[in-house]
């Protein structure tokens, strides 16, 4: 088997999730690996599992992630405040929620 690089794998991810537009798993992954490289897909895609579930706080700390990579801070303080009280004590969300803050340099809160 040939290894065909980032650009391969990326069009791979992309066809799954076309053929299995449901398989939260398999968005999730997706939307992980293009992250940093393509926030912007990265985002549609989380937004889909947002749609499917509301109360999914994976989901609301990935978009607030991938906002905040899109420097839409406050969109991402939104999603941020709403997946702290799905999950309260998973610690992720407040690390999230105090890495957007450091970041506008509103440590006090």
């Amino acid at each position: 088997m040939e290894l065909d690089g980032r650009d391969a794998s990326v069009a791979f991810l992309r066809d799954l999730v076309d053929r299995f537009p449901h398989n939260v798993a398999l968005i999730q992954t997706a939307a992980e690996f293009l992250r940093e490289e393509q926030p912007d897909e990265a985002e549609r895609l989380v937004r889909r599992l947002v749609e499917f579930n509301p109360v999914d706080p994976w989901a609301r700390r990935e978009l607030a992630i991938v906002l905040t990579i899109q420097r839409r801070f406050d969109e991402a303080l939104e999603e941020i405040t709403a997946a702290i009280p799905l999950d309260p004590t998973n610690s992720v969300s407040y690390s999230i929620h105090g890495r957007i803050l450091e970041t506008l340099t509103r440590l006090p809160e």
